[in-house]
């Protein structure tokens, strides 16, 4: 999937003029598609600006391919309920640290090793071949800190 063009391209020009062979086909898989821009058959992509979508067909079945021939793993996804469960727990985390600790180093220190360990864990499942939301559980563990850190110091003030 990498590759620089992901397949071998053919031009109706080449096929009218014969240039078409039965080795070209022969034990391959063909997707007939265009990649004019007239046909405005273009997706956004992360390697790219806009592809076409029948090269984006092309990745689709390559990554099949590789899950069938090669036994690689897909990626999985947590259902919506369980994403929101875990991104919620890290709210959770970030404030029950900064609600015991008294220190703002201690609590610095204690937000750092809890991202470390939100890193380290969704670094895991991605080698694993899950997808855990990593910026939403960081944003919201500094956020839960911040805000009980915010609260209680206030409090402490009067």
């Amino acid at each position: 999937r990498a590759a620089d063009p992901v397949a071998q391209q053919i031009t109706l020009k080449e096929i009218f003029n014969d240039q078409l062979t039965a080795d070209l086909v022969r034990d391959r898989i063909v997707l007939i598609g265009t990649t004019a821009e007239s046909f405005h058959d273009y997706w956004s992509t992360p390697h790219s600006h806009q592809t076409p979508g029948v090269v984006v067909q092309a990745h689709m079945v390559s990554q099949i391919l590789s899950a069938v021939l090669d036994e690689r793993q897909l990626l999985w996804v947590l259902p919506k309920w369980s994403e929101i469960l875990w991104i919620w727990s890290w709210c959770v985390v970030g404030g029950v640290l900064a609600w015991q600790m008294r220190s703002r180093l201690r609590l610095l220190i204690a937000l750092a090793g809890a991202s470390s360990i939100l890193y380290v864990t969704c670094l895991y499942l991605i080698i694993q071949g899950g997808w855990i939301p990593l910026l939403p559980s960081t944003l919201v563990l500094l956020a839960g800190g911040a805000s009980v850190a915010t609260l209680t110091s206030s409090q402490r003030q009067e």
